[in-house]
């Protein structure tokens, strides 16, 4: 998966305050409560440097959850109103919105959303997710995606078969192309009237920063191995890893 075994204290730190600093950003942006973000509110972090660059995680006063990885751009929950298998609180399944579940938990929690007030129509909500795109100046036109190709607000069939809109709609961004693996995708509540799940996925003009490798107590001229990808055929265990990060800090 690309991840490496050095970590160290400067690299934490590096990552901590990143994500700090493009939360607080979000967050304005996103019209989130900013008194909830703050170096003194954390409730949660973790970071792991890869080869392609830093990867981490940072939840504030048990709410926001903010995380960065390999080629892609910041992504976001917000804890309270995202979907029950996109949230840390629950257990992490592959289920989509669209997708029915059987967990008492989270079976209680869209029991509430669907008998709350729905402050937001489709076109509102999809107004709400192009704009949270624009304000961080996520680039669709030359990322070549579609969309939102994916444009729904959940239904939810209760326990006596009475099936329900709940208030809270779904916008996947998908590529023209299949070759193209970049994607992103958001959630609006109904409830809260913001964005409540973000996630978006090889933005091409990432980078690893200049001091990486030094963040990471290696040398400058490290080169990366990985395995192989083809063991039944003969060859070498490993090859090089050549695309971590901008070549002169290799």
């Amino acid at each position: 998966m690309g991840f490496l075994q050095t970590n160290t204290t400067a690299f934490a730190a590096y990552e901590r305050h990143k994500l700090t600093s493009d939360a607080q950003v979000a967050a304005v942006k996103w019209q989130l409560d900013t008194n909830l973000i703050a170096s003194d509110t954390v409730t949660d972090f973790s970071a792991e440097p890869g080869t392609r660059g830093p990867g981490g995680q940072i939840i504030f006063a048990g709410r926001y959850r903010f995380w960065d990885g390999q080629a892609a751009y910041l992504g976001f929950a917000d804890e309270l109103y995202c979907w029950p298998s996109y949230s840390g609180k629950y257990n992490h399944s592959s289920q989509s919105p669209s997708a029915m579940t059987n967990d008492n938990e989270q079976v209680q929690l869209l029991l509430r959303w669907s008998q709350a007030k729905n402050c937001l129509t489709m076109r509102k909500a999809e107004e709400i997710a192009e704009s949270a795109l624009r304000s961080i100046d996520i680039p669709i036109s030359k990322m070549k995606l579609r969309g939102p190709k994916v444009k729904q607000q959940i239904p939810w069939t209760l326990q006596d078969g009475t099936r329900c809109m709940l208030p809270y709609y779904t916008f996947d961004w998908k590529p023209n192309t299949l070759p193209n693996q970049e994607w992103c995708k958001i959630d609006v509540s109904g409830i809260s009237g913001t964005i409540v799940f973000f996630s978006c996925g090889s933005i091409s003009n990432y980078v690893a920063p200049s001091n990486y490798l030094q963040l990471l107590g290696l040398s400058s001229n490290t080169v990366f191995v990985m395995p192989a990808m083809q063991p039944y055929l003969q060859g070498p265990p490993y090859k090089l890893y050549t695309d971590p990060i901008p070549a002169p800090n290799r």
